[in-house]
């Protein structure tokens, strides 16, 4: 049976509620973006943060017009839920600006490009980045295990992931480790986000290679992730887990090369 005239002008009526809101906030984001132009260029990152949380504010919005179709008209809204995604990349494309896009990059170098938002505290670090994984797992949880984008969100949580990873202020976790400091469990809690997220991405690749054509640049991200992962463990003195990393890198760089061979006879 489809949608009666009624139920979908019922979620046409619900859905301009939202709109409306998603209309408000970029009114709101166009006019700070106008004031970011004459920001000085040191508070110019501090906008970035800004603009980032218009953007996860919209995508509540989209979010909960494809929850009112689904409630209304039992059928997913492909178009809210487009928006969305692009938004996570607008998301990603700022942290990446602000950090890096480099996946392994020293940690004495994400110290460097941390010095541009010094002042973003610890606790704020945290919050951007749970709820960055938060919206990701909603839109990807909306769209369903059967959609065209499920293999586009692997690279989605690589991403996110890395974001993550040169986020942190590992400066701060080494140096202030003592419980009673202030931030110390947004960086614990961080931490935890980070190491899981680029475990879970490395996985993530890795399965990917082998049901996308064992493309090699596949395996050489998850590669790239677990390496990131290990440089946490250095820092942390874990020497079993980081023991555990490159076992594991050496069984995936002799799998790649292995496909490699076949593929060439």
């Amino acid at each position: 049976m489809g949608v009666t005239p009624e139920k979908k002008q019922l979620f046409l009526t619900k859905a301009k509620e939202y709109k409306t809101v998603i209309n408000k906030i970029e009114e709101d984001l166009s006019a700070m973006v106008t004031e970011q132009e004459s920001a000085t260029e040191d508070q110019k990152p501090y906008y970035d943060f800004k603009v980032i949380d218009f953007y996860m504010n919209q995508i509540t919005q989209y979010l909960g017009i494809n929850q009112t179709a689904q409630n209304i008209m039992g059928i997913k809204n492909e178009e809210s839920l487009d928006e969305a995604r692009k938004l996570i990349f607008k998301i990603l494309i700022l942290i990446e600006k602000l950090t890096s896009t480099v996946i392994d990059l020293p940690l004495s170098d994400v110290d460097k490009e941390q010095k541009k938002f010094e002042q973003y505290t610890d606790d704020e670090r945290y919050n951007l980045i749970q709820r960055l994984f938060f919206q990701i797992e909603n839109i990807e949880e909306a769209y369903g295990n059967n959609s065209k984008w499920k293999l586009s969100f692997v690279e989605v949580k690589g991403r996110a992931a890395c974001c993550a990873r040169n986020f942190l202020d590992y400066k701060a976790l080494k140096a202030k480790s003592d419980p009673r400091m202030e931030g110390y469990l947004s960086r614990k809690r961080l931490k935890e986000i980070v190491e899981n997220s680029l475990v879970e991405a490395a996985s993530e690749y890795r399965k990917k290679y082998e049901i996308a054509g064992h493309s090699q640049e596949d395996m050489k991200k998850a590669m790239d992730l677990l390496r990131a992962v290990g440089r946490l463990y250095i820092l942390e003195n874990n020497a079993k887990a980081l023991d555990k990393i490159k076992k594991t890198l050496i069984l995936w760089k002799r799998k790649m090369e292995s496909d490699a061979k076949k593929q060439k006879k």
